[in-house]
């Protein structure tokens, strides 16, 4: 009974965990890509 709850816990905590990652992992891109942008046109705006 123990261990088949503890499976159960752990398999909620392993997904909630994926999730989370996941969540982290899209914010941080989509944070990350438009810095890359706006670092690519500023020389650009400069040279122009």
């Amino acid at each position: 009974m123990e261990k088949a709850e503890f499976v159960q816990i752990f398999m909620k905590f392993t997904q909630n965990l994926a999730l989370f990652g996941a969540l982290l992992f899209f914010l941080g891109m989509k944070n990350s890509v438009p810095k890359r942008q706006a670092k690519k046109k500023a020389p650009k705006s400069k040279t122009t």
